[in-house]
């Protein structure tokens, strides 16, 4: 349930998908560590096999081989972990510090981990709101929203000015559309009413 003029996080499963995509490097480099973890022995017997040639491999060449394909498992296991735990913390950060705010006039944005930035939107400068969601959006449940403050000239394609909030939880990525389409429209009555004020008023003077 989003709360007006109180900063908003992306959501759950936003979060999980923000992790998860700052740690795949890590994830990939574990599993190929626990690969040579297992098919050492087979590993060390065939690279020793081909470096003499189809020849029998001696007891210490075997041994010479098996140390380096441990130390390079220890290695690559224990910068995988290092990975990990900055790709966690990358993300723990970027969430934490990515929020969205329904203001009276505008929706205020403020991102960044190193250098962050905020800033206010107008909702009389929004256009249309959509929400965007592919397989991989479906697959975790979450959503992209962008809201257009310039029009498209083709569909599909997305400005300079386009505001994106990804990844975004489906529930919260409903009721923002929902709460900003609102926004949009009183904006537009207003600016209607406005105009139409104006014009009487000229009629009658």
């Amino acid at each position: 349930m989003i709360t007006l003029n109180q900063p908003q996080h992306l959501g759950r499963m936003a979060y999980l998908w923000m992790v998860s995509t700052k740690t795949t490097a890590g994830l990939v480099m574990l599993l190929v560590a626990a690969l040579l973890l297992a098919g050492g022995n087979f590993l060390s017997g065939f690279v020793s096999g081909v470096l003499i040639a189809g020849g029998a491999p001696t007891v210490s060449t075997i041994k010479t081989i098996s140390s380096g394909v441990a130390d390079i498992t220890l290695g690559l296991g224990v910068l995988a972990m290092l990975v990990l735990l900055i790709g966690v913390i990358v993300a723990r950060l970027e969430y934490a510090n990515f929020t969205f705010t329904f203001e009276e006039f505008g929706l205020k944005l403020r991102r960044g981990v190193i250098n962050i930035t905020e800033v206010t939107i107008p909702y009389r400068q929004m256009q249309d709101v959509n929400v965007e969601r592919n397989l991989v959006h479906r697959m975790t449940k979450t959503s992209r929203v962008v809201i257009d403050s310039a029009g498209h000239e083709e569909a599909g394609e997305h400005s300079e000015t386009d505001i994106i909030l990804e990844p975004l939880d489906m529930a919260m990525a409903d009721e923002v559309r929902l709460l900003l389409q609102r926004k949009i429209g009183v904006q537009v009555v207003e600016g209607e009413k406005e105009a139409d004020a104006e014009a009487q008023a000229g009629l009658i003077s």
